[in-house]
């Protein structure tokens, strides 16, 4: 069985900051949301303008670029003072990771940023990795950790921060935060490690306490000293409606000119209850774009669909929470599901959708935010009777959930014609833009409504292995589809019904064997997705335990869902199982020399299941004791 290597790291106990002062931070962002104080905008901006600067550098590589997207998380910092609930290094950290991605990928006439550090690594690269391949993709693996992952990193290596230090701003001992940075490292060599970058933590660890903060340019210092004393004095020129910014100007002193106008007009408007800007402007009221929803497409790990677009959804509301970790404690990371008819065959490919109970309700627990749904799959209801819902959630800043192409879940980020067209994130389309009707939606939609502080990390990390426990050992589910009568059979349960029904499918006549094909590769696929997030997502867990037999048995968990993926891997990479038809309902190659190889892949499976949930249990038992 393959085991997952922990190098160990050096010695990072001991470092000492003079500048982080989480109190201090609180008093200035407390100070400048009640009152729009001058003075504590400009002490915020001289602490962090070094920091925000730097890693706007680093992601662009373009001075000029970096001024801008400083300044434009400056901006952010003056309309979510009051809202910051993360130490505010960490959050403007991510903020600046974002906007500075986004400056890259949405200029078409940028070169990506990955050619601007020379050729992008390969993965015929037989050595470790040096800190120049690695440091032009580190900013956008950090931002993508879960935010007690990232918040320690940053504090730790690029603030300066000693374990202790970090300890007491997160109300938890040293030796958690301890095992954070150890699994935030580890994390990190792994999304490094998808990208064929292979980064021993010696180099990484080296490498992030260089990067530090660099010393802001005079040019920005100046610019947000500006912006500091904008408020007051710029009452006169506000507009109700607020501004966009819209800052790609050819030099960088024009930049400083035309932006700290901007700010003026922002810091005076700020008063007002809206807390989002939106790059389309302000004189079409008919219209607008939420910007910062990430891109949803196949192939890029994120196939259970639900969760790929509520990750995309949440990048832009705060806190952000990762793929990974919603997976795991929505418990679908561990879920395994096959739905049959009850009356003869039958199959439906809604065995892997995750919007269902129980675990939509882990993921309201786990961020807090409760989602209203609106439900209509009977293929008639016209979804636009929700207008004036979507428009009053985009203009709040809230992506709305929603079916549109092939039923799968994708995230409307705006609308135009007053709500009747909306611009939609959708897996089908992948990087191109989405501008649909709204009544093409398929039936559903989900809207951000309330959040509510979510419980510690402990709690909501329990309950999804608790929920696992119960999955992985079967129950059955009773639920109608189009195809009939008919149930979900979960856990072991699931496994050999599946397998069952590869042994026997072979004797039924074509049209029937057809239905099976796409439920059959769609439902691996994502199966196979959700064992590469548990096997990510258990060593962070862990992290989380002081018990060391607990920890010890979800690393164990952990190592025998790698060894599922690679299982999977193989299959799909030999073209030997679960193969994509050309026409996804047709059973073209499809034989039964595939099948019996397919029932002896998910044979392997289900045993490795096995043994995984027999060691959550283990560590359930451990922790409660």
């Amino acid at each position: 069985m393959t085991t997952l290597t922990r190098e160990p790291l050096p010695d990072m106990t001991t470092a000492t900051s003079t500048i982080v002062d989480p109190d201090r931070d609180r008093v200035l962002l407390e100070a400048y949301a009640r009152s729009r104080s001058a003075d504590a905008f400009a002490e915020l901006a001289r602490r962090y303008a070094g920091l925000v600067f730097a890693t706007a550098r680093r992601i662009t590589r373009n001075a000029e670029d970096a001024m801008d997207v400083s300044q434009e998380c400056f901006l952010e910092l003056a309309r979510r003072a009051g809202q910051i609930d993360a130490p505010l290094p960490a959050w403007l950290y991510r903020v600046a990771c974002t906007r500075a991605l986004n400056a890259v990928r949405n200029l078409a006439t940028r070169r990506r940023h990955e050619a601007g550090a020379g050729t992008s690594p390969t993965s015929d690269r037989a050595d470790d990795a040096s800190w120049s391949d690695i440091e032009p993709l580190v900013d956008d693996a950090i931002a993508q950790l879960p935010p007690e992952l990232r918040d320690a990193l940053v504090l730790h290596f690029i603030e300066g921060c000693s374990q202790a230090e970090i300890a007491a701003v997160a109300g938890v001992n040293q030796s958690t935060i301890s095992r954070r940075i150890q699994a935030g490292v580890e994390s990190l060599r792994d999304a490094l490690r998808a990208r064929d970058v292979f980064a021993s933590a010696p180099i990484l660890v080296s490498g992030l306490g260089e990067i530090g903060r660099a010393p802001a340019p005079e040019a920005l210092v100046s610019a947000l000293g500006k912006m500091a004393a904008a408020g007051p004095a710029a009452t006169a020129v506000a507009t109700a409606g607020g501004v966009s910014i819209a800052m790609k100007l050819a030099a960088a002193s024009l930049a400083v000119v035309v932006i700290a106008t901007i700010a003026y007009v922002v810091l005076a408007s700020s008063n007002q209850p809206s807390t989002w800007s939106t790059p389309v402007a302000a004189t079409v009221p008919t219209s607008k774009v939420i910007d910062g929803v990430n891109v949803l497409a196949w192939g890029r790990g994120r196939d259970t669909t639900y969760l790929g677009a509520l990750e995309a959804a949440l990048a832009v509301t705060g806190p952000q929470h990762d793929y990974v970790t919603l997976m795991g404690d929505s418990a679908l990371a561990f879920r395994v599901r096959w739905w049959r008819a009850t009356n003869g065959p039958g199959w439906d490919p809604s065995s892997p959708v995750g919007e269902m109970p129980p675990w939509i309700g882990l993921v309201k627990q786990s961020t807090g935010w409760d989602m209203d749904w609106k439900i209509h799959l009977d293929g008639r209801s016209n979804m636009a009777r929700y207008r004036a819902d979507v428009v009053k959630s985009i203009d709040a800043g809230l992506p709305v959930l929603g079916y549109f192409q092939n039923m799968d879940m994708g995230v409307i980020y705006g609308y135009e014609s007053g709500g009747d067209v909306v611009l939609v994130r959708d897996y089908s389309a992948g990087d191109a833009p989405l501008r649909v009707p709204l009544k093409a939606n398929q039936g559903l939609l989900g809207f951000l409504t309330d959040r509510k502080d979510p419980p510690p990390r402990r709690d909501s990390i329990i309950r999804a292995l608790q929920q696992a426990v119960k999955d992985g050992k079967g129950w059955v589910e009773d639920h109608p589809r189009r195809e009939g009568p008919g149930a979900y059979h979960h856990g072991a349960g699931a496994y050999q019904v599946w397998i069952d029904d590869l042994r026997t499918v072979g004797k039924l006549p074509a049209e029937q064997l057809q239905q099976m094909v796409h439920p059959n590769y769609w439902t691996f696929d994502v199966l196979r997705d959700a064992r590469r997030a548990a096997a990510k997502y258990l060593p962070r867990a862990a992290a989380e335990f002081d018990n060391p037999d607990a920890r010890d048995a979800l690393t164990r968990a952990a190592e025998h869902y790698a060894r599922a993926v690679e299982i999977g891997d193989d299959a799909f990479r030999t073209g030997s199982a679960f193969q994509m038809p050309r026409n996804r309902n047709r059973a073209d190659g499809w034989d039964d020399a595939t099948r019996v190889r397919e029932a002896e892949t998910l044979t392997q499976f289900r045993d490795l299941d096995a043994a995984a949930i027999a060691e959550i249990e283990t560590a359930l038992k451990t922790i409660a004791k």
